[in-house]
């Protein structure tokens, strides 16, 4: 499953995928599919936040996130911003599980609050 950069032929896959607070101009957007049949992505803010992974159901969903999460790392590593972690922000039993099979640590009595600057 090939991932790459969202561009703005995406915008309908986007939107029927029903995301959250997405920016275009500051989130990176990675997407798996074609332009109008969209597999999955992951929006990431430069920070290392990851707010959003989607990659809708059945039996290919591992390898689109595995797709999106490996694009999204190498898309980091390659703007040379320093990053060393990535911070999964999340409310979903999914999205904590396969954060943990990708090898993260659940910072245990902690709170992750973020705050709209506009």
């Amino acid at each position: 499953m090939l991932a790459r950069h969202y561009q703005p032929e995406d915008a309908a896959g986007i939107d029927r995928m029903g995301l959250g607070d997405v920016r275009i101009d500051r989130d990176r957007i990675v997407v798996a599919g074609k332009r109008n049949e969209l597999l999955g992505c992951l929006v990431w803010r430069p920070g290392s936040i990851v707010h959003e992974l989607r990659v809708g159901c059945g039996v290919s969903r591992r390898n689109v996130a595995d797709s999106l999460s490996n694009f999204a790392i190498a898309d980091a590593v390659a703007r040379q911003w320093y990053l060393c972690e990535g911070i999964f922000v999340t409310d979903s039993d999914a999205m904590a599980k396969y954060a943990m099979d990708i090898g993260a640590v659940e910072e245990t009595g902690k709170r992750v609050f973020t705050l709209a600057l506009r």
